[in-house]
Formats: structure tokens, C-alpha cells, sequence
């Protein structure tokens, strides 16, 4: 592993997880209104949102074991290249049985795909920067979700939607090309390794379990917003809710830039309380919006809030655990973040159909509320925080 953070294969990783990261960011606003356009209720937009989560945490344990037995070249471009035929394929479906099982199979590949990244960012930064160098990362994508709804919102009013997912095809593939130049490392060769390789190999890393809880609670809020603010906001008459999203990523990419240097230097807690604060905030003001003002204020604040949340807790993930339990350790932190992305946009969905948008998001702030209470119990550090509860 390199000593120098800034290095040939972390820009070339940071690009890939760009591209990666813009195509399935024009999805996810995109998908809900065209959900709502071919008559699909509210309700089964959470279902058809989450059952792509639910393929993906079904492989998220079986990756990171994957990934750490055969390697990641391989692992990498068998995913991209399934991803590829599965972005296609929304252009060629549009009925409710086909899309479910067309999300079903593209959270498998999801699984793998993103584990791999995360895995192959990790691989190269050093150990002692491990906060900042995750924060920098993030900022990949941070500026996919800064263009990617924008960017998604006028290709369809140009191109329909068929012609914006030829687009967001095109990304990944152009993600599959930039792989060819990445130097892939392969974890140690170590006894641990040699026992993963045997199966005997734990599928779940115990010191990512804490932060895979917390992240759980915070993406639940997340995939509610991600879902149903384009929806929320075209029942108040605001069109312009592309903007929501553009000033959540600068919330993102404003934090992201700082915030793995303040878990380097003062902590997990130090970073994540006002990270958890900031979130909790922007729900309670995105439930009493009256306008796109409040709105906007809301998507800044819970974008800050969110990039120092993934940050400090996937830092905390891989930075206790050993160099070849890596991507375990990344595939037990993204279980967590995949059940409350889909859990989240099907609870949020059935409040939605029951109680409206705004009594929803509020309702759902408890969510961090749990959050800042475990981060509060546990007091996770850099040291192991299993030895101290």
C-alpha cells in the first residue's frame, strides 16, 4: 500500500466511483416520476425502490468475501459489465412484474459492484489517513449527485426517458474503460487470507457491525428524501426541485472536504454528533416547508449532516479492521447502508400513502435521534470500541 494518499490509482478510483455514482444518481430521481407516469401508486414506487436494496444486501456478505478471496479485478469488471446490461434495460421495460425483477437483479450486481470500489479505494489509503482520505473519496460522490438529477431532469424533458438511461449506461461503461488502468492490489497473502480462501473465513468483519447499525438509521432518512422530495415537492407546486438535490450535494461536497480531517485529528464523536444534528434539522424543516426556500435550506443542511454521517462511519468500518478482512469489512458496513435504503423508501411510502409527505419526513427523524443515542452509548473511536461498552 502506498504511503502518500494523493497517488495515479486513488485519482483513477475516484474517477471510476464519479462515473459510477452519476449513472445510478440519474436513476434514483428519475425513476419515482416515471413510476408515477406509467400509473405505478406511491406505494409500490417504495417496493419497486426497495427490492433493489434487497438484492443487494442478499450478496453484500458474500462480496466482501468475494473480493477478498479472488481478488478485485475480477470481481470488478464481471460487475460493471452486468451493470452495464442492467442500466440498459430499464429502456426496455415498463411493466411492474418486469421492473421488479429487472431492480431485483440490478441490486445483486449493485452489491458487488460497489463493494469492489470501496474495497479497491481502501486498498490504497494509508492507514493513518484513513478519515481523510474516505472524506476525499466521498467527494466522488458528492459531485455525481451535484449534476446527476440536473442532469437526469433535462435529458428526459429532451430525450425521454429511454434516451437519459442510454446516457446513464454510457457512464458506467465509460467507468468499465477506466478500470483497465487501475494497478489492482490483492489483499496480503496471510494466514487470514488462507483461511478465507478455505472457507473458513467469517462473512460479517465484527468491527464494521456498530457503524453498520448507526448507518442504517441515517440512510432510512436518506432514501426517504432521495425518493419522495421530487414527489413532495411537486405537490406544493415547486418545479424547480432539481435544486434541492444540487444544494444537498454542495452540503455533501462543502463537509466532505474537511470532515475526514477532523476525524484524523479529534475522533469519531467530534465529527459525527454535529453531522447527526445537521440531519435531524433538515427533517424537522423539510416536515414544516412552506416554500422552495425552505426547502433549498433543508437539502443544504441534511447534505452536510450526510456527507460527515458516511464519512466518520465507514472510516470507523475498515480502520480497526485487519488490511485482508477489507472487504468484509466494507460488505458488512454497506449491509446496513442498504436496509435502511430500502426499508426506508418502503416505510416511507406507506406513511406517505397514509399521512402525507410532511408527517412522514417528521415521523422518520426519529430515526437519527436513535442514531445520535448509539453514537452517544458507544462512543465508537479509533481503538477498538467493542472492548469498551
Amino acid at each position: 500500500m502506498t504511503q502518500k494518499l494523493w497517488s495515479r490509482p486513488f485519482a483513477i478510483i475516484m474517477a471510476i466511483n464519479f462515473m459510477l455514482f452519476l449513472s445510478f444518481n440519474m436513476l434514483n430521481p428519475s425513476l419515482p416520476i416515471y413510476f408515477q407516469d406509467i400509473g405505478i401508486s406511491e406505494t409500490m414506487t417504495g417496493v419497486c425502490i426497495s427490492i433493489f436494496t434487497v438484492g443487494s444486501i442478499i450478496v453484500r456478505p458474500i462480496a466482501g468475501g468475494v473480493l477478498d478471496r479472488w481478488g478485485r479485478r475480477a470481481v470488478f469488471f464481471v460487475s460493471m459489465l452486468i451493470l452495464i446490461a442492467m442500466t440498459f434495460a430499464y429502456s426496455l421495460s415498463s411493466a411492474v412484474l418486469a421492473i421488479l425483477l429487472l431492480r431485483l437483479v440490478h441490486g445483486f450486481d449493485w452489491g458487488f459492484a460497489s463493494t469492489a470500489t470501496s474495497t479497491m479505494a481502501t486498498d490504497i489509503i494509508p492507514r493513518q489517513k484513513v478519515g481523510t482520505g474516505m472524506g476525499i473519496f466521498g467527494l466522488s460522490m458528492s459531485l455525481a449527485l451535484a449534476f446527476a438529477p440536473a442532469l437526469a431532469v433535462e435529458l428526459m424533458d429532451k430525450t425521454g426517458f429511454n434516451g437519459m438511461i442510454h446516457v446513464s449506461t454510457a457512464f458506467v461503461a465509460v467507468a468499465t474503460v477506466l478500470g483497465l488502468c487501475y494497478p489492482f492490489y490483492r489483499a496480503n497473502h496471510s494466514p487470514a487470507v488462507k483461511n478465507a480462501s478455505s472457507g473458513k473465513s467469517e462473512l460479517f468483519e465484527k468491527t464494521a457491525v456498530l457503524p453498520s447499525i448507526i448507518m442504517g438509521c441515517i440512510t432510512l432518512t436518506m432514501s426517504a428524501i432521495s425518493t419522495y422530495v421530487p414527489l413532495y415537492a411537486l405537490s406544493m407546486g415547486m418545479d424547480n426541485v432539481g435544486f434541492f438535490f444540487t444544494v444537498y450535494a454542495l452540503g455533501l461536497i462543502v463537509v466532505r472536504a474537511f470532515i475526514g480531517i477532523v476525524v484524523d485529528r479529534f475522533g469519531i464523536v467530534a465529527a459525527t454528533i454535529p453531522s447527526f444534528v445537521s440531519m435531524l434539522a433538515a427533517m424537522l424543516l423539510l416536515a414544516f416547508a412552506q416554500n422552495l426556500t425552505m426547502l433549498l435550506i433543508s437539502g443544504f443542511l441534511y447534505g452536510a449532516g450526510y456527507g460527515g454521517a458516511q464519512t466518520t462511519m465507514q472510516s470507523l468500518a475498515v480502520m480497526n479492521a485487519p488490511q485482508e478482512r477489507f472487504g468484509a469489512a466494507n460488505g458488512t458496513f454497506f449491509i446496513g447502508f442498504d436496509l435502511g435504503i430500502g426499508f426506508g423508501a418502503l416505510l416511507a411510502g406507506v406513511l406517505s400513502d397514509h399521512f402525507g409527505f410532511a408527517p412522514m419526513y417528521l415521523m422518520l427523524s426519529t430515526f437519527i435521534i436513535l442514531a445520535i443515542l448509539l453514537v452517544l452509548k458507544f462512543r465508537p473511536h479509533k481503538k477498538s470500541y467493542l472492548t469498551t461498552s
